[in-house]
């Protein structure tokens, strides 16, 4: 049986059209795409997403551009 992520961890999926992966973060009511071709450097990329979110960065510019 597959390991659930839990709440606030974001969640992993195959993008349909590319060979890619892509997670989501939730960022303020909004989700932050995160993109890689393997799943331990997705994995990777949504810790620094999470760590930057919990020192208080905002991961969503003023124009509503995504800066992970």
């Amino acid at each position: 049986m597959a390991k659930r992520r839990l709440n606030g961890e974001g969640s992993i999926t195959w993008r349909k059209d590319t060979s890619t992966m892509m997670g989501r973060v939730p960022h303020h009511g909004r989700r932050v795409p995160v993109f890689d071709k393997s799943k331990d450097e997705l994995k990777r990329k949504i810790r620094d997403v999470l760590t930057k979110q919990d020192k208080g960065h905002s991961l969503v510019t003023s124009d509503g551009k995504y800066a992970p």
